[in-house]
């Protein structure tokens, strides 16, 4: 991460790098843009504003509870065990729900 401040938790650091490695995926010898260190752009951009830092954290609430509830009975699961499948439906039916979150 950059100089910025921290907004974010380091499990919820985590979980925006599993997020963003899925909406843009490894590709051949290129890594997913989650592992390009893209969280800590996002995690800057949203240290700008309360209104920005409280989206995120809005959303990937929803994301970390979704997790939990489409996963095994043991909610520790969590995003990264859940199949490529189960998580795009997952950040589907959020961005449903959650646009501003995707924007």
């Amino acid at each position: 991460m950059s100089d910025g401040k921290q907004v974010f938790s380091p499990a919820q650091r985590s979980l925006l790098t599993g997020v963003i490695n899925r909406i843009i995926p490894p590709n051949d010898k290129m890594p997913g843009a989650g592992t390009l260190g893209i969280a800590a752009f996002i995690e800057d951009a949203a240290a700008a504003t309360s209104s920005l830092t409280r989206l995120f954290n809005e959303g990937l609430a929803q994301v970390a509870v979704a997790a939990g509830q489409n996963s095994e009975p043991d909610s520790s699961i969590g995003f990264e065990r859940l199949s490529d499948t189960a998580k795009d439906d997952l950040l589907r039916s959020i961005e449903a729900s959650n646009p501003a979150f995707f924007d």
